[in-house]
């Protein structure tokens, strides 16, 4: 009897280790990822952005700065000289006179002018110029001048500007005229990003708002 109460033991163990074999657990969703449901209501707006959209992460991944500097011009501490142009456009009522009679046209009067903004001590300066890029002698060499009037003279500067060929000449100008003694480098904004260059687009602004007021005045 108690080989038999022993053999029974053993089938009914044996049973219950194939019963736990043969039961399957459910795994749990990735808390990762979402359920169909989600994933179809996404997809109507896609918005909030998810992480787990493709679509999303494309459309919100940051465009590569063309040019970057590193080391120590990549600190938040040091100088920036932010340039930009900008036209300052006025109508111009004309008088053209014709078989003895006189007749009004308006015309547009504009002015380019380069706008730059330091970012140590937030100055601001325009110059008016006949033509973009550094064909004039007189502009890097006032530009340098303007920065030593706040105490920049010893300081690592970047220039920074947008990829335009005459803005960039200007840039490079400046570099050279300051390599023998200070450091220099040159920064350019990456195609298409408005807003990497924000400051000296306030500063346009700025400039563009006092010459109104005091063409109006």
């Amino acid at each position: 009897d108690g080989s038999r109460d022993t053999e029974e033991a053993r089938d009914e163990d044996q049973e219950g280790d194939e019963e736990e074999e043969a039961r399957h657990q459910r795994s749990a969703r990735d808390p990762g990822q979402p359920s169909r449901e989600e994933r179809e209501e996404h997809e109507r707006t896609h918005i909030p952005f998810r992480p787990w959209c493709e679509a999303g992460v494309k459309g919100n991944a940051k465009r590569k700065p063309s040019l970057r500097i590193a080391g120590e011009y990549a600190q938040s501490d040091c100088c920036r000289l932010r340039m930009d142009y900008a036209y300052l456009i006025e109508d111009v009522e004309e008088t053209q006179g014709e078989h003895g009679e006189e007749e009004s046209a308006k015309a547009e009067s504009t002015l380019t002018v380069l706008v730059v903004q330091e970012s140590q001590h937030r100055s601001v300066w325009a110059y008016a110029v006949e033509a973009k890029g550094a064909s004039e002698d007189w502009l890097p060499l006032q530009i340098l001048e303007d920065m030593e009037t706040i105490g920049t003279r010893g300081e690592k500067l970047v220039v920074k500007s947008d990829q335009e060929p005459a803005i960039v000449d200007l840039a490079r100008e400046i570099a050279k005229m300051r390599e023998s003694a200070y450091g220099t480098a040159v920064e350019q904004s990456a195609v298409g990003e408005s807003d990497s260059n924000a400051s000296v687009e306030r500063a346009i602004q700025d400039v563009e708002g006092q010459v109104r007021t005091l063409r109006a005045g």
